[in-house]
């Protein structure tokens, strides 16, 4: 029996954990609706090897930057437990990461970052203040 020549991949344990836990129907983040949107496990390989490269240390590993999103092009990052466990407590009632309604058609954008709180801006609409996170969340974790 062979073995498929991707599983040696330095990059396979990383997505193939990203793969399982949304394949996994027991698993929280298929609960949670969380998809691994690439069309295949060797796409995300190939998509980080162009996109991200290989992780900066031995502590990084993959991280969706916006916690609701899926795992896919433009949501996914290197990062280390640390700076993933300061991705997990901003929550809104939108259910949008970084992102809170603060009054009608007005949209509070914020990072956490070393332990701190950020407030990056208002926005006018939800896509602008997500995109605003979005680009301060990749500046400051990569």
């Amino acid at each position: 029996m062979k073995i498929n020549p991707i599983k040696k991949h330095p990059l396979y344990k990383f997505i193939i954990h990203a793969y399982t836990r949304c394949r996994n129907k027991n698993h929280p983040y298929s609960k949670k609706g969380i998809k691994f949107n690439f069309e295949s496990v060797e796409k995300a390989i190939e998509y980080i090897e162009i996109n991200l490269g290989y992780p900066p240390t031995l502590k990084h590993t993959i991280d969706r930057i916006n916690t609701n999103g899926h795992y896919e092009s433009n949501n996914i990052r290197w990062a280390t437990a640390s700076q993933q466990m300061q991705n997990r407590n901003l929550k809104s009632k939108l259910g949008i990461h970084g992102v809170s309604l603060i009054s009608k058609g007005k949209y509070l954008a914020r990072i956490k970052y070393n332990k701190k709180t950020y407030r990056i801006g208002i926005f006018k609409s939800v896509k602008l203040a997500l995109l605003a996170y979005q680009a301060c969340a990749w500046v400051l974790y990569g």
